[in-house]
Protein backbone atom coordinates (compact mmCIF):
# COMPACT_ATOMS: atom_id res chain seq x y z
CA UNK A 1 0.00 0.00 0.00
CA UNK A 2 1.58 3.17 -0.78
CA UNK A 3 0.39 6.46 0.50
CA UNK A 4 2.00 10.65 -0.03
CA UNK A 5 2.40 12.89 2.28
CA UNK A 6 4.59 16.09 3.01
CA UNK A 7 6.40 14.79 5.88
CA UNK A 8 6.89 12.11 8.30
CA UNK A 9 4.97 12.74 11.24
CA UNK A 10 7.26 12.54 14.67
CA UNK A 11 7.51 9.49 16.28
CA UNK A 12 8.94 9.71 19.68
CA UNK A 13 7.26 5.93 20.85
CA UNK A 14 10.68 3.66 21.55
CA UNK A 15 9.25 0.29 22.20
CA UNK A 16 12.60 -1.64 22.39
CA UNK A 17 12.05 -5.39 22.59
CA UNK A 18 11.86 -6.58 26.53
CA UNK A 19 12.86 -10.09 27.63
CA UNK A 20 10.39 -13.37 28.10
CA UNK A 21 6.99 -11.20 27.86
CA UNK A 22 4.31 -13.26 28.04
CA UNK A 23 -0.02 -12.71 27.33
CA UNK A 24 -2.56 -14.94 28.26
CA UNK A 25 0.23 -17.58 28.97
CA UNK A 26 2.39 -17.44 25.76
CA UNK A 27 5.52 -15.33 24.91
CA UNK A 28 4.95 -12.61 22.89
CA UNK A 29 8.47 -11.10 23.08
CA UNK A 30 12.03 -12.44 24.20
CA UNK A 31 15.63 -11.65 24.19
CA UNK A 32 16.89 -11.82 20.85
CA UNK A 33 20.44 -12.40 20.04
CA UNK A 34 20.39 -9.09 17.61
CA UNK A 35 18.27 -6.35 18.74
CA UNK A 36 16.95 -3.32 16.75
CA UNK A 37 16.81 -0.08 18.54
CA UNK A 38 15.37 3.15 17.52
CA UNK A 39 18.03 5.65 15.82
CA UNK A 40 19.42 2.56 14.07
CA UNK A 41 19.97 2.85 10.34
CA UNK A 42 20.96 1.13 6.65
CA UNK A 43 21.46 2.13 3.24
CA UNK A 44 18.63 0.94 1.37
CA UNK A 45 14.90 -0.55 1.41
CA UNK A 46 16.49 -3.84 0.94
CA UNK A 47 19.20 -3.37 3.81
CA UNK A 48 16.30 -2.17 5.73
CA UNK A 49 13.91 -5.11 5.08
CA UNK A 50 16.71 -7.51 5.48
CA UNK A 51 17.83 -5.86 9.17
CA UNK A 52 14.01 -6.84 10.66
CA UNK A 53 13.67 -10.12 8.84
CA UNK A 54 16.88 -11.29 10.64
CA UNK A 55 15.53 -9.53 13.62
CA UNK A 56 12.10 -11.45 13.42
CA UNK A 57 13.91 -14.97 12.46
CA UNK A 58 15.92 -14.75 15.55
CA UNK A 59 12.76 -14.19 17.52
CA UNK A 60 10.30 -16.41 15.66
CA UNK A 61 8.06 -14.27 13.35
CA UNK A 62 7.54 -13.71 9.75
CA UNK A 63 7.17 -10.21 8.14
CA UNK A 64 6.32 -8.65 5.28
CA UNK A 65 6.28 -5.29 3.42
CA UNK A 66 3.71 -2.47 4.46
CA UNK A 67 3.44 0.70 3.70
CA UNK A 68 5.83 3.31 1.55
CA UNK A 69 5.26 6.76 1.63
CA UNK A 70 6.39 9.36 -1.06
CA UNK A 71 7.22 13.18 -0.14
CA UNK A 72 4.39 14.88 -2.27
CA UNK A 73 4.60 15.31 -5.87
CA UNK A 74 7.37 13.60 -6.05
CA UNK A 75 9.19 9.46 -6.08
CA UNK A 76 10.76 10.52 -3.06
CA UNK A 77 10.62 8.05 -0.10
CA UNK A 78 10.40 9.63 2.91
CA UNK A 79 9.08 6.53 4.82
CA UNK A 80 8.72 2.80 5.06
CA UNK A 81 7.22 0.33 7.32
CA UNK A 82 7.42 -3.48 7.75
CA UNK A 83 4.95 -5.80 9.78
CA UNK A 84 4.53 -8.89 11.41
CA UNK A 85 3.04 -11.32 8.65
CA UNK A 86 0.31 -11.64 11.09
CA UNK A 87 -0.34 -8.01 10.52
CA UNK A 88 -4.56 -7.16 10.34
CA UNK A 89 -7.22 -9.51 8.72
CA UNK A 90 -8.19 -11.15 6.06
CA UNK A 91 -11.58 -9.99 4.69
CA UNK A 92 -14.09 -12.07 2.99
CA UNK A 93 -16.63 -11.57 1.07
CA UNK A 94 -19.83 -13.66 2.64
CA UNK A 95 -19.96 -15.37 6.24
CA UNK A 96 -20.06 -19.21 5.20
CA UNK A 97 -16.20 -17.94 3.06
CA UNK A 98 -15.01 -16.06 6.50
CA UNK A 99 -16.16 -19.84 8.33
CA UNK A 100 -14.24 -21.83 5.68
CA UNK A 101 -11.31 -20.02 5.86
CA UNK A 102 -11.19 -19.24 9.66
CA UNK A 103 -9.10 -21.71 11.02
CA UNK A 104 -6.36 -21.24 8.04
CA UNK A 105 -5.78 -17.62 8.37
CA UNK A 106 -2.91 -16.38 10.04
CA UNK A 107 -3.60 -12.93 10.46
CA UNK A 108 -4.99 -12.47 13.88
CA UNK A 109 -4.22 -8.22 14.05
CA UNK A 110 -0.87 -8.48 15.54
CA UNK A 111 1.11 -4.71 15.68
CA UNK A 112 4.54 -5.83 16.26
CA UNK A 113 6.00 -4.09 13.38
CA UNK A 114 9.26 -1.20 12.21
CA UNK A 115 8.91 1.82 11.14
CA UNK A 116 11.89 3.71 9.05
CA UNK A 117 12.00 7.05 8.46
CA UNK A 118 13.83 7.87 5.22
CA UNK A 119 16.03 11.04 4.28
CA UNK A 120 18.60 11.14 1.44
CA UNK A 121 18.76 7.56 1.33
CA UNK A 122 19.32 6.61 4.56
CA UNK A 123 16.52 4.60 6.16
CA UNK A 124 16.34 5.24 10.19
CA UNK A 125 14.13 3.16 12.71
CA UNK A 126 11.96 5.74 14.06
CA UNK A 127 8.93 3.13 15.79
CA UNK A 128 9.50 -0.13 16.87
CA UNK A 129 6.48 -1.95 18.65
CA UNK A 130 8.12 -5.21 19.99
CA UNK A 131 5.26 -7.37 21.11
CA UNK A 132 2.87 -9.73 19.54
CA UNK A 133 -0.29 -10.73 20.22
CA UNK A 134 0.47 -14.46 18.88
CA UNK A 135 2.71 -17.21 20.20
CA UNK A 136 6.66 -16.92 18.87
CA UNK A 137 7.85 -19.91 16.85
CA UNK A 138 10.60 -22.55 18.17
CA UNK A 139 13.92 -22.32 17.28
CA UNK A 140 13.67 -25.99 16.03
CA UNK A 141 10.74 -24.41 13.44
CA UNK A 142 11.98 -21.04 12.37
CA UNK A 143 13.40 -22.33 9.14
CA UNK A 144 10.10 -22.52 7.95
CA UNK A 145 8.66 -19.30 7.90
CA UNK A 146 7.72 -17.75 5.06
CA UNK A 147 10.02 -14.18 5.08
CA UNK A 148 13.20 -16.62 6.37
CA UNK A 149 12.66 -19.17 3.47
CA UNK A 150 15.01 -18.56 0.44
CA UNK A 151 15.94 -20.51 -2.88
CA UNK A 152 19.58 -19.43 -3.29
CA UNK A 153 21.53 -19.23 -6.94
CA UNK A 154 23.33 -22.08 -6.78
CA UNK A 155 20.43 -24.34 -5.78
CA UNK A 156 18.62 -22.76 -8.37
CA UNK A 157 20.99 -23.98 -10.73
CA UNK A 158 21.42 -27.05 -9.58
CA UNK A 159 17.22 -27.82 -9.26
CA UNK A 160 16.89 -25.92 -13.26
CA UNK A 161 19.62 -28.54 -14.32
CA UNK A 162 17.32 -32.10 -12.82
CA UNK A 163 14.50 -30.41 -13.85
CA UNK A 164 16.17 -30.56 -17.63
CA UNK A 165 17.04 -34.40 -16.98
CA UNK A 166 13.26 -34.97 -16.58
CA UNK A 167 14.06 -35.56 -12.51
CA UNK A 168 10.66 -34.82 -10.59
CA UNK A 169 10.47 -32.56 -8.26
CA UNK A 170 9.94 -34.80 -5.31
CA UNK A 171 13.54 -36.65 -6.15
CA UNK A 172 15.30 -33.51 -7.07
CA UNK A 173 14.03 -31.74 -3.28
CA UNK A 174 14.99 -35.25 -1.23
CA UNK A 175 18.11 -35.12 -3.28
CA UNK A 176 18.78 -31.29 -2.03
CA UNK A 177 17.75 -32.02 1.26
CA UNK A 178 20.21 -34.79 1.70
CA UNK A 179 23.29 -32.41 0.12
CA UNK A 180 22.38 -29.41 2.68
CA UNK A 181 22.16 -32.02 5.79
CA UNK A 182 18.28 -31.94 6.51
CA UNK A 183 15.30 -29.49 7.10
CA UNK A 184 17.44 -26.53 8.93
CA UNK A 185 20.07 -26.56 6.59
CA UNK A 186 18.11 -26.45 3.17
CA UNK A 187 15.87 -23.04 3.78
CA UNK A 188 12.84 -24.18 1.79
CA UNK A 189 9.95 -26.07 1.70
CA UNK A 190 9.30 -28.73 -1.23
CA UNK A 191 6.24 -26.61 -2.11
CA UNK A 192 8.66 -23.39 -2.63
CA UNK A 193 11.05 -26.00 -4.81
CA UNK A 194 7.76 -26.94 -7.01
CA UNK A 195 6.51 -23.30 -7.36
CA UNK A 196 10.15 -22.17 -8.31
CA UNK A 197 9.99 -25.10 -11.20
CA UNK A 198 6.95 -24.23 -12.32
CA UNK A 199 7.84 -20.56 -12.76
CA UNK A 200 11.01 -21.47 -14.85
CA UNK A 201 8.83 -23.32 -17.19
CA UNK A 202 6.32 -21.41 -17.92
CA UNK A 203 9.22 -18.77 -18.73
CA UNK A 204 9.95 -21.17 -21.28
CA UNK A 205 6.91 -21.86 -22.19
CA UNK A 206 5.94 -18.03 -22.53
CA UNK A 207 9.30 -17.81 -24.66
CA UNK A 208 7.70 -19.78 -27.29
CA UNK A 209 10.08 -23.09 -26.79
CA UNK A 210 7.93 -26.63 -27.88
CA UNK A 211 10.04 -28.70 -26.32
CA UNK A 212 9.37 -26.84 -22.63
CA UNK A 213 5.88 -27.62 -23.54
CA UNK A 214 6.29 -31.32 -23.93
CA UNK A 215 8.53 -31.56 -20.97
CA UNK A 216 6.50 -30.03 -18.81
CA UNK A 217 3.26 -32.06 -19.57
CA UNK A 218 6.15 -35.13 -19.06
CA UNK A 219 7.08 -33.80 -15.56
CA UNK A 220 3.47 -33.40 -14.55
CA UNK A 221 2.78 -36.84 -14.96
CA UNK A 222 5.98 -37.73 -13.27
CA UNK A 223 5.16 -35.67 -10.56
CA UNK A 224 1.95 -37.00 -9.91
CA UNK A 225 3.31 -40.52 -10.18
CA UNK A 226 5.53 -40.02 -7.05
CA UNK A 227 2.65 -38.64 -5.37
CA UNK A 228 0.35 -41.55 -5.48
CA UNK A 229 3.74 -44.22 -5.19
CA UNK A 230 3.98 -41.55 -1.65
CA UNK A 231 0.67 -41.93 -0.66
Amino acid sequence: MNSVEEEPPTMAMDQTPRSNQEKDGFLTTQKACFELKIGMKVNSDKEAYDMYNGYAFDMGFSIRRDDLSYKRGTKEVIRRTFVCSKEGFREFSDHSEEKKCNRLDSRCGCRARVIFTVENGVYEISQLVAEHNHPLIESDQRHLLRSARKIHDTSKGVIKSMADAGISVSKTYAYMLNESGGYKGIGYTETDCHNFVQVERSKRIEAGDGQSVMNHFKHIQLDKKDKLMVE
